[in-house]
């Protein structure tokens, strides 16, 4: 039985984002309400 991901194979949750970048996950939120990122896929759960 595969594992259950609520993300997709190759993508990137805002926590390792933030760890790669540097900022923390509320900066890349920020971000996101700002309208300067846009997330790539979402769950079916609606986690982006």
């Amino acid at each position: 039985m595969e594992k259950f991901r609520a993300t997709p194979a190759g993508y990137w949750t805002v926590g390792k984002l933030s760890k790669k970048m540097g900022v923390t996950i509320r900066t890349l939120q920020h971000y996101d309400q700002m309208g300067l990122l846009c997330p790539s896929a979402a769950s079916a759960g609606g986690r982006r």
